[in-house]
C-alpha cells in the first residue's frame, strides 16, 4: 500500500502526521494484532475473555447457543468492548456471524477503536461475513473515529468486490473523513487504477477536494505510475487548479522528482489551450451558410482567410514559454519533502528520497 504525506501551512492546524495516522488506522498492521497464534487479527489474549467471547473465537456454535439459553447477553462486551460479532467477523467466522445475527445481536455497536462489525469485517477482507451483515442492516454509514466508512477501509485495502457490494447497499460513494478524503481520493493516493476506473463507473465525484484543497490529479502527480494521471486527465480534471499552498498537480509532480508526470500534465494543458483557442477561432463562428461554405474553401495565401485574434494567440500560449521554476525553490521543496518522510517515519536520515534516487540512477 503506498504511503503519502500532507503539507503543513500557516492556515492550517492539521499536519501530515494526521495523515499518516489516518492512514495507519486504514492499515491496521495486521502483524501487530493478535487473537490466537494462529488467527493474527485482535490483539487478545483468549484467557482474558470471558465465556461468551472466547465461544465466538473459537466459532463453537453449539456452546453459544447453550450460552445464550443460559440467558448470557449476546452483545456483551470484554475490556475492549468488543461484541461477539466483533470477534467473529474479525477472525471471518461466517456461520457465528449468521448464527449471532438471527439472535437478534446488535449489530452497530462500536468496539473501543469506534470501529463497528462491518467495518471489521471489511478491514480484514471477510467478504461473506460482510454480506450477511449488509443483508440483515447493518449500518454502512457510520464512521470510526477518523471519520472513515466502512467504504473508505474497503477501498484502503483494495477489494473491489467488497466496494461493489457495499455501494449495493447504498453505502455514501462520496462520504468524507475528518481530512476530507473520499473513497475515490483514498483509491487515487493508493495508486489504485482498477479502484478508480470503478469509483468512476459508480459516478464518484473526480474533481473532490480535500480539506487542504489538493485535487485527485495533485495527490497522484507525485506517483511512479503515470496511469491514474492518465485516467485523470481523460476525465477532464483542471490542470489549473492550485491547493491551499499554491501549488498546482505540475508542481506536485515536479517538486516530488516525477517528471514524466510533470510532461504529462503539461502537455494535456497545452493540448487543451490549444482547443479551445481553435474553437473559438473566427473562421468557426460564421453565421451565414454562405459564409460557412466560404471558410471550407479558403486555400493558402488567400487573402480572404482568417486569422486569430491578439486575444486567441494570448490563449494558445507555448508551455515552453512558462516562466522556469526557481531553482533554489525546488531544492528547498525537496529538502521539505526529505524531512516530512524522515518525520513520519518513512525515511532514516540516511536514506534517499525518491527523487534522489532517480537522479542517481540517470548520473550511473
Amino acid at each position: 500500500m503506498k504511503k503519502f504525506f500532507g503539507f503543513r501551512t500557516a492556515k492550517v492546524r492539521s499536519t501530515p502526521t494526521l495523515d499518516m495516522e489516518l492512514m495507519n488506522d486504514l492499515r491496521a498492521s495486521v502483524h501487530k494484532e493478535e487473537v490466537t497464534e494462529t488467527q493474527p487479527r485482535y490483539n487478545i489474549r483468549v484467557k482474558e475473555l470471558k465465556k461468551i467471547h472466547k465461544v465466538a473465537v473459537m466459532d463453537n456454535i453449539f456452546k453459544m447457543q447453550r450460552l445464550l439459553l443460559r440467558g448470557k447477553n449476546v452483545n456483551k462486551r470484554d475490556k475492549r468492548k468488543r461484541t461477539p460479532l466483533h470477534l467473529a467477523c474479525t477472525i471471518g467466522h461466517a456461520d457465528m456471524v449468521d448464527f449471532l445475527v438471527e439472535r437478534k445481536c446488535k449489530l452497530d455497536l462500536y468496539d473501543g477503536d469506534y470501529r463497528t462489525p462491518l467495518m471489521k469485517a471489511v478491514q480484514y477482507q471477510e467478504e461473506a461475513c460482510v454480506a450477511i451483515l449488509l443483508e440483515h442492516g447493518a449500518n454502512p454509514h457510520l464512521t470510526d473515529k477518523f471519520g472513515n466508512t466502512a467504504l473508505h477501509y474497503a477501498v484502503a485495502g483494495e477489494n473491489t468486490s467488497i466496494v461493489e457490494k457495499l455501494i449495493l447497499f447504498h453505502a455514501n460513494i462520496e462520504a468524507r473523513n475528518k481530512v476530507e478524503f473520499t473513497p475515490f481520493l483514498l483509491a487515487v493516493i493508493e495508486n489504485n487504477h482498477e479502484m478508480v476506473e470503478l469509483l468512476i463507473r459508480k459516478k464518484a465525484d473526480v474533481h473532490v477536494v480535500d480539506k487542504f484543497k489538493r485535487t485527485a490529479l495533485m495527490l497522484a502527480a507525485p506517483s511512479t505510475s503515470p496511469d491514474v494521471v492518465r485516467l485523470l486527465l481523460q476525465q477532464g480534471v483542471n490542470t489549473s487548479s492550485r491547493d491551499e499552498r499554491g501549488w498546482t498537480a505540475g508542481d506536485y509532480a515536479l517538486f516530488s522528482g516525477f517528471d514524466g508526470n510533470h510532461q504529462t500534465i503539461a502537455k494535456h494543458t497545452e493540448e487543451r489551450l490549444k482547443n479551445f483557442s481553435q474553437n473559438n477561432n473566427p473562421v468557426a463562428n460564421k453565421t451565414s451558410e454562405e459564409d460557412s461554405l466560404s471558410s471550407i474553401s479558403v486555400k493558402p495565401g488567400d487573402d480572404n482567410a482568417s486569422w486569430p485574434t491578439s486575444d486567441d494567440e494570448d490563449l494558445s500560449f507555448n508551455m515552453k514559454n512558462t516562466p522556469k521554476p526557481n531553482l533554489r525553490k525546488l531544492m528547498n521543496a525537496s529538502q521539505l519533502f526529505k524531512k516530512l518522510e524522515i518525520e513520519l517515519g518513512l525515511l532514516s536520515p540516511g536514506d534517499k528520497t525518491l527523487s534522489e534516487h532517480d537522479n542517481s540512477e540517470k548520473q550511473m
